[in-house]
């Protein structure tokens, strides 16, 4: 086994094409990551990135790590065909060889790729399944969700509401699980309220008779799955993407499944070459 996952990794990554926005949403993106969550969470994702450490720099990069997007083709080729072949738009890409087997996805409006060198050369099947997770959420600018409990969203929310001018507690599916959260709350707000713009204050303000029957957890489960069906894409092994999560998880078992249909088989074989 570790002989043919040698010979994998041994095996140059090439996109034969890219893949289309159509396709993204119908076979790689799982359906519940759209609806009133997903717009939910494009309205706060620069705010809860901002809201946390977003600074390449303050993060341990240099700017002379930096890849501008005309550069990632001749400096970081394989980031640039992981890019094609998930259909990930420009990024703001740093590369340091100071570290080694990380990735790290920033949600701003153009979103942070930082990356160790191993990674951003896919040396290995782990590389590359970590460059397909991270540059998914990239593209959803969702990186925060693989650290996300329920009830840290639940006030994550709650927060964005209430800086958007709506009260979360005329909301059944928050205002039943938000007693006991003031403190929390109220520093979500504070942080929020210095981020949040007027554009996602609007949406938000927009989502409250919408969130009735919300499953938070749910949509974690759909983000989650959908980081590692696009690893599974770039690294066509499925232990290896799921790492060491428990097989019974709901996002194992959607993986499970994902990997085994013929649309998913046949999509990775369609898009690399």
């Amino acid at each position: 086994l570790a002989g043919f996952r040698q010979r994998a990794a041994d095996r140059p990554l090439r996109a034969r094409r890219a893949l289309g926005l159509d396709e993204w949403s119908a076979r790689i993106e799982h359906p519940a990551v759209r609806g009133v969550m997903g717009d939910a969470w494009a309205a706060l994702a620069d705010g809860a990135a901002r809201a946390g450490e977003s600074d390449a720099i303050a993060l341990g990069f240099t700017r002379g790590e930096r890849i501008s997007p005309r550069a990632v083709a001749k400096q970081a080729p394989i980031v640039d065909t992981a890019q094609k072949i998930l259909g990930v738009g420009d990024v703001d890409l740093y590369v340091t060889a100071g570290r080694s087997t990380f990735a790290r996805a920033i949600g701003h409006e153009t979103p942070v790729v930082l990356l160790s060198a191993d990674v951003a050369r896919g040396e290995s099947l782990e590389a590359r399944a970590l460059l397909g997770r991270t540059l998914a959420a990239a593209r959803l600018r969702t990186a925060p969700v693989e650290d996300l409990q329920p009830l840290d969203l639940l006030v994550l929310l709650a927060a964005g509401l209430r800086v958007a001018g709506a009260d979360p507690l005329r909301v059944p599916a928050l205002a039943e699980r938000l007693a006991g959260q003031a403190q929390r709350l109220d520093e979500r707000v504070r942080l929020l309220g210095r981020t949040l713009g007027r554009r996602e204050k609007k949406v938000l303000a927009g989502l409250e008779g919408r969130l009735a029957d919300v499953d938070l957890a749910g949509w974690l489960v759909a983000v989650r799955a959908t980081h590692r069906r696009a690893g599974f894409i770039l690294a066509g092994d499925l232990p290896t993407v799921l790492g060491r999560v428990d097989p019974a998880d709901a996002v194992a078992r959607d993986m499970v499944a994902w990997s085994v249909a013929e649309a998913s088989l046949n999509l990775r074989k369609d898009l690399l070459s």
